[in-house]
């Protein structure tokens, strides 16, 4: 003889109850439906348009905001730079407060400027500001233009220099100092800097940038 188990006896129980209900819910639907008035095509609608009077709205502001070409962006740079530069400022003489004064130098930036005019010599062109570390491009290009030239840079006697004293500056390497001096040692003093050029230690930039720090005068 077959008998159910107590699980499966309240299985069954359950089963014949949701079918129950879904009969009742599949007579009574259609009346319920029209009396709330629920129609899932409705709802559809309603959600669409929903979404299309957030995109007008959206498209509303879009169009509220144009867009701002490079001139006018460019313009409002150089406007907040010179909020806070109100005079010019000599780049061989200005000291760590004239340079804070520019927006985007703070103390660490304003030491690193002065401690690279000082190994250079003192700047020989404004742009020479721009290759200081940390000193991004956007920023020098910002504030250049309340720099200017004055004072002349310092120039070193390439006869008279030990390695030493020729490797600390900026423009000139280990490789390039040891090739002066032993062409000096060799040669006797250099009498003319297109000798030294004509050496091919240096490339055209290097050179560009290093010719004027350098003298052979007596």
């Amino acid at each position: 003889m077959w008998y159910w188990t107590l699980r499966e006896k309240r299985g069954i129980l359950v089963l014949v109850f949701l079918v129950f209900v879904f009969r009742i819910l599949y007579f009574f639907w259609p009346y319920w439906s029209e009396k709330v008035g629920i129609d899932i095509l409705d709802l559809e609608e309603v959600a669409m348009e929903i979404k299309s009077d957030s995109l007008e709205v959206v498209e509303a502001k879009v169009i509220q905001r144009p867009a701002k070409d490079k001139r006018s962006k460019q313009k409002d740079k150089q406007l907040s730079f010179q909020k806070k530069v109100p005079l010019r400022i000599e780049v061989n003489t200005a000291d760590e407060e004239e340079w804070m004064k520019i927006r985007g130098i703070g103390p660490v930036l304003s030491k690193r400027i002065i401690k690279f005019r000082d190994a250079l010599g003192g700047f020989c062109s404004i742009e020479q500001v721009g290759q200081t570390y940390g000193v991004s491009d956007s920023v020098f290009q910002g504030f250049k233009q309340f720099l200017f030239l004055d004072q002349p840079c310092n120039q070193i006697n390439i006869n008279q220099m030990e390695w030493r004293q020729l490797v600390k500056h900026p423009y000139i390497d280990s490789r390039q100092a040891n090739a002066i001096l032993k062409f000096i040692e060799n040669r006797g003093p250099i009498n003319d800097l297109e000798v030294l050029r004509q050496m091919d230690i240096f490339d055209s930039l290097s050179w560009e940038q290093l010719s004027p720090y350098l003298s052979v005068s007596k």
